[in-house]
C-alpha cells in the first residue's frame, strides 16, 4: 500500500504556481481539467525554453500514454541544464513506470541540486523508506511535519506532501486532517484528493474513498487514477462491476500499467487467470520491472504450483529492491484468498523478514494464523499490528470479538472445539456437540480421513461477528458459515432471521468442508468443494437438499448448464448464478457417484492436491476430457430433471402473467391474478406447465372451488414434485384437505414437504398442530423437533416438544429440549425446573432430578408436582 500511495500523487512534486503565470497559464488550465491533449500542445512550444515547460509537457504526455515522449521531454531538457524539477519528473514518471532504482536515482539528483525543496525531500525519503532506510526517511518526514507547524500559509501542494509524510509517521488523524485542509485550499486541484482516497482505501473505509474519488473526478473527469480509485472500491461489494469498470478506462488507456496491475488483480479474484495472465505479459513487455505486475505474475505461477518461477521472480524484484517484500506480501495475501492459510503464514514470515515493521505483512500473518486456530501468537501480533495502526479496521474487529470471547462458552467433544455463546450454550450447545460427532462419524471413515483435532467450530450469535471473524469486516450476507479448513465458523440460529436458515444443514456442510480440504490439502476447487458439502447435507437427511431443481429445469430449457470449464468462475458472480453453482456441482458429485462409484470422488482430491484444475482433474481420474464430460453430465440432469416434461414459463400469456409466474416461489409471495377466465384459459391451453396449474388452482382454492382447486393442484405437484417453495402445491392442499376433514392426506401432503424443505418452518409447526389434535404424539415430535432444528428459540414449542418425548419414553431427547426452554429464561422457571427433573428421573439419573426438582421449589415452595418428583427422586 506504500507503493499505491506514491504512486497516487506522481503529480503532487514540486509546486509550479510560477507556471500559472504569463504564457503558460493555459497549459496549466488545460492539465487541471484534463484537456491533455491541449496541454501537451502549449508546453511543447516553450519545451526547449523553459525546464517548467518540459515538465509540464512531460506530464500530459504522461496522462496520455506516451510513456517514451514523456521520458525523452524531460531528458532533451536535463542534457541542456541540470535542473531538480526535472529529475523529480523523471522520478515520478520511472515510479509510475514501475522501475524503483531508476526513480530513486532521480529522486536522489533532485534533492542534491535542490536540498531544501519540500517535494523533492518527500519522494525521495518515501523512496528510501521502501529500501529500508527507515532512520533518514523519518527524520525527513519530521522536518516537513515540524515546518508545516512553524510556517503559516503553506500551499495546499506542500500542505498535501505533510499528510503523507504523516502516514509515514503513523500519524493517520493528522493526515487526514491535512488532506482536508488541502483541498479545502484549492479545492479544484484534483491532484490533492489522490492520497487522501488512497489513505481511505488502506483502511478499509470504501466509501469514504469512493467518496474522495468522486470529487477528484468533478474537477477531472478524465483523472484515471480516480477512476482506478472507484474500481476498488467497487470490488469489496461487486466484483464484476468493478472489473468492468477498469476494463472502461483500459478501453481508453490501454497503455496504463496500474489499470493493466489492477484489471490482473481482480481478474485473479474472480480465478479468470488466463484474462489476468495477458494483462500482466502487456505490463512486462512495455516495463520489464514493474514491481506490482512482477507480484501478480509470481501469484499466476504459485497457482501453478511453479516454485522456481516463483523463486526466479522473488529474486529478480530483490536485485532491485532487496528490503521490498511486495511479491512475498501479494503472495501471502492470494494464499490466504485461496484458504491456504499455512502457506499464507510463510509467506508473510518472510515477508517480515525483510521488513519487520511491515504492520500489513504483522497483520496478514495475524490473521492467518487466527483461521488456523492458532488465536493466541494471532492475538499478539494484531495488538502489536493495532498500536502502530489504530485505524486498520480489521485488526481492530477482530481484537473487539477476541475481546467478546468472555462471553462464549467451550464445549469438547472426542473430535471438536465448540465455542459459542454462554446463552446460546444451554439452546444449541449439546445438538451442536451431539451433530458434530455424528457427521465425524458418518464422513471421516467415507473419506479415510483423520483430521487434526480438535477441530475448532465456533457459532456467533451476530452475523457481523460472524463475518468479521471470517473477513475481519461486517457485511457479507450471503454466507452463513465458512471452512477454513481446522476452523469451522458459522451464523447461530438467532444471527439471522426467524427461520431463515437450517443451522443444522449449515454446521454439518460446513463439517463436509473439514474432511475433503484435509485430503486436498486445502486446494480443492470451490465448484467441487461445495458440491461435495452441498451432496453430503442432503446424503445426511432429505430436507437438507437446497430444492433448486425449479432453477435447474430452467437453466436446462435455457440452454444455461455452466460447462465444467465455467463453473469455478461462477462462483464470484451474482447470487443467483452462485446458488445455481451449487447446486450444479452437488448434482456434478451425485453423477460421478452414480456413474463411476464414490470411489472416483475420492480419487480427485489428490489431483486437486497436487494442484491441478479440475478438468484435468477429470482427465486424470473419468480419462475424459472436459467437452467429454459436459456431454455425459447434460445428459444425466435431462435423464433427471425430464426438461421437455414440463414447463415453468407461460408461453400464451401476457407479460404480466409471465412476471407473475416468474416471481413464483420467490419470497416476497406474488399477488394472485383475479381474472379466473384467463388463468383457466392459461392452464387449459399449456396442460404442462407448472405455473399455470399452480397459479389457476391457488385461485380456484381461494374461490371455495375445492374440487377444481384439488386437479390443478395435484396437475401441478405431478408436474414439478420436488417443488418446496413459496406457494408450493403441497401446503395449499394441505390446507384444503384439512378444511375438508380429510385429516390423513392433509397431513401426508406436510410430511412430504417437511422432509424435503429443511427451512419450511411454518409448514413444520402447522404439521406439529395437527399431529397434536390427531393424537399422534410421534408425529407430532418429528414435525417439532424439524421446526426447532430451524429455530430453537421458543421456549413454548420446545417445552411442548420435551413433553412429546416423556410421554413418548425417550427421556434422553426431552433433557436437552427441557434445558433450552431453562435457557431461554422463562417466566415459569419453577415448572421448567420440574420438567427437566422429571426427564432426569425417568432417565433415571436421581441426583439430577433432585438437583432440579429442589431448585423449582427454592422458587416455588408449594409446588406439588416439583414435591412429587423429588419424593420419587429420593426412593
Amino acid at each position: 500500500m506504500r507503493a499505491l500511495l506514491l504512486l497516487s500523487l506522481l503529480l503532487l512534486g514540486r509546486p509550479h504556481e510560477n507556471f500559472a503565470q504569463g504564457e503558460f497559464a493555459a497549459g496549466w488550465s488545460a492539465l487541471q481539467r484534463g484537456d491533455y491533449a491541449a496541454a501537451a500542445n502549449i508546453f511543447a512550444a516553450a519545451a526547449s525554453l523553459r525546464p517548467e515547460a518540459a515538465v509540464g509537457l512531460s506530464l500530459a504526455y504522461q496522462e496520455l500514454g506516451r510513456y517514451d515522449e514523456s521520458r525523452a521531454a524531460v531528458t532533451a531538457a536535463l542534457s541542456a541544464k541540470p535542473d531538480a524539477g526535472l529529475h523529480l519528473r523523471l522520478g515520478e514518471l520511472e515510479l509510475f513506470l514501475g522501475d524503483q532504482p531508476a526513480a530513486l536515482r532521480h529522486f536522489a539528483a533532485a534533492r542534491e541540486l535542490a536540498p531544501q525543496d519540500p517535494a523533492a525531500q518527500f519522494q525521495h525519503a518515501a523512496l528510501q523508506w521502501q529500501f529500508g532506510e527507515r532512520m533518514e526517511s523519518r527524520r525527513v518526514f519530521e522536518a516537513l511535519l515540524r515546518r508545516y507547524r512553524t510556517t503559516p500559509g503553506l500551499p495546499a501542494r506542500e500542505i498535501a506532501l505533510v499528510a503523507r509524510a504523516c502516514i509515514f509517521l503513523e500519524r493517520f488523524h493528522d493526515a487526514n486532517r491535512l488532506f482536508e485542509q488541502a483541498v479545502k485550499l484549492e479545492p479544484q486541484d484534483w491532484r490533492l484528493y489522490l492520497p487522501w482516497g488512497e489513505l481511505f482505501l488502506e483502511k478499509y473505509n470504501e466509501s469514504e474513498a469512493a467518496a474522495v474519488f468522486r470529487e477528484a473526478l468533478q474537477q477531472n473527469p478524465h483523472c484515471v487514477p480516480a477512476q482506478l480509485g472507484l474500481a476498488r472500491c467497487q470490488a469489496a461489494g461487486d466484483l464484476g462491476a468493478a472489473i468492468a469498470m477498469t476494463k472502461a478506462v483500459l478501453a481508453k488507456h490501454p497503455n496504463h500499467p496500474a489499470a493493466r496491475v489492477l484489471a490482473a488483480e481482480l481478474l485473479l479474484t474472480a480465478n479468470h487467470e488466463s484474462a489476468a495472465a495477458e494483462h500482466l505479459a502487456t505490463v512486462r513487455k512495455a516495463f520489464p520491472r514493474h514491481c506490482p505486475a512482477l507480484s501478480l505474475q509470481a501469484v499466476l505461477a504459485d497457482r501453478r504450483m511453479d516454485q522456481a518461477a516463483v523463486n526466479q521472480i522473488i529474486a529478480q524484484v530483490a536485485a532491485l529492491n532487496p528490503q521490498d517484500p511486495v511479491v512475498l506480501m501479494s503472495l501471502a495475501a492470494d494464499a490466504a484468498r485461496r484458504y491456504l492459510f499455512k502457506e499464507s503464514v510463510a509467506y508473510y514470515r518472510r515477508a517480515l523478514a525483510l521488513d519487520a515493521q511491515n504492520w500489513a505483512a504483522v497483520t496478514g500473518l495475524g490473521i492467518s494464523l487466527s483461521r488456523l486456530g492458532q488465536d493466541q501468537e494471532a492475538k499478539q501480533l494484531l495488538e502489536t499490528a493495532y498500536r502502530h495502526d489504530p485505524f486498520h479496521v480489521p485488526t481492530v474487529n477482530l481484537l473487539n470479538l477476541f475481546d467478546e470471547y468472555e462471553q462464549y462458552d467451550t464445549l469438547r467433544t472426542a473430535h471438536f472445539l465448540i465455542r459459542l455463546h454462554r446463552d446460546d450454550r444451554p439452546i444449541i450447545g449439546a445438538q451442536a456437540a451431539a451433530l458434530c460427532e455424528a457427521a465425524y462419524q458418518a464422513m471421516a471413515p467415507r473419506y479415510r480421513v483423520k483430521p487434526p483435532q480438535p477441530i475448532t467450530v465456533e457459532i456467533f450469535p451476530k452475523h457481523d461477528d460472524f463475518a468479521v471473524r471470517c473477513f475481519g469486516l461486517p457485511g457479507a450476507q450471503y454466507f452463513l458459515g465458512i471452512c477454513f479448513g481446522p476452523l469451522v465458523t458459522m451464523n447461530s440460529p438467532r444471527a439471522r432471521e426467524r427461520g431463515e436458515f437450517n443451522w443444522q444443514e449449515t454446521l454439518w456442510h460446513e463439517i463436509a468442508h473439514v474432511m475433503h480440504l484435509e485430503l486436498s490439502a486445502n486446494r480443492i476447487p470451490r465448484s467441487f468443494a461445495e458440491g461435495l458439502a452441498v451432496y453430503e447435507a442432503a446424503r445426511a437427511r432429505s430436507e437438507w437438499g437446497m430444492n433448486m431443481e425449479l432453477a435447474m429445469l430452467r437453466a436446462l430449457r435455457a440452454g444455461q448448464v455452466l460447462p465444467l470449464h465455467e463453473l469455478d468462475e461462477s462462483f464470484t458472480g451474482q447470487a443467483e448464478r452462485v446458488s445455481l453453482a451449487y447446486y450444479q456441482a452437488s448434482q456434478m458429485v451425485e453423477f460421478i457417484t452414480q456413474r463411476h462409484g464414490f470411489d472416483k470422488v475420492l480419487a480427485l482430491l489428490p489431483h486437486f492436491k497436487q494442484g491441478k484444475k479440475t478438468e484435468a482433474a477429470m482427465q486424470a481420474v473419468l480419462h475424459q476430457t472436459s467437452a467429454e464430460f459436459d456431454r455425459a453430465f447434460l445428459q444425466f440432469l435431462r435423464e433427471k430433471f425430464q426438461p421437455e416434461r414440463v414447463q415453468t414459463e407461460l408461453l400464451t400469456a401476457t407479460p404480466v402473467d409471465k412476471m407473475l409466474a416468474k416471481m413464483a416461489g420467490q419470497p416476497p409471495h406474488p399477488p394472485v391474478m383475479q381474472d379466473g377466465d384467463r388463468l383457466r384459459r392459461l392452464a387449459e391451453n399449456e396442460p404442462n406447465n407448472f405455473f399455470a396449474a399452480l397459479l389457476y388452482g391457488k385461485y380456484l382454492a381461494q374461490n371455495k372451488q375445492p374440487a377444481e382447486a384439488e386437479k390443478y393442484l395435484r396437475q401441478a405437484k405431478t408436474l414439478l414434485p420436488a417443488y418446496g417453495g413459496a406457494d408450493n402445491p403441497y401446503e395449499l392442499l394441505a390446507d384444503l384437505f384439512w378444511q375438508q376433514g380429510r385429516q390423513q392426506e392433509a397431513v401426508a401432503e406436510l410430511e412430504f414437504l417437511t422432509s424435503h424443505n429443511g427451512e419450511a418452518l411454518a409448514a413444520a409447526l402447522t404439521l406439529a398442530d395437527w399431529q397434536l389434535a390427531r393424537r399422534d404424539s410421534a408425529g407430532a415430535a418429528v414435525a417439532l423437533a424439524r421446526a426447532l432444528a430451524i429455530y430453537p428459540y421458543d421456549s413454548k414449542r420446545q417445552r411442548q416438544l420435551g413433553e412429546l418425548y416423556l410421554a413418548l419414553r425417550q427421556p434422553a431427547v426431552a433433557v436437552p429440549a427441557f434445558e433450552a426452554v431453562l435457557g431461554l429464561q422463562p417466566a415459569d422457571r419453577a415448572g421448567a425446573h420440574c420438567d427437566l427433573a422429571s426427564a432426569y428421573l425417568q432417565l433415571g439419573k436421581r441426583d439430577l432430578a433432585r438437583k432440579h426438582a429442589r431448585l423449582s421449589l427454592e422458587i416455588a415452595p408449594d409446588y406439588e408436582r416439583a414435591q412429587e418428583v423429588l419424593l420419587r427422586a429420593v426412593e
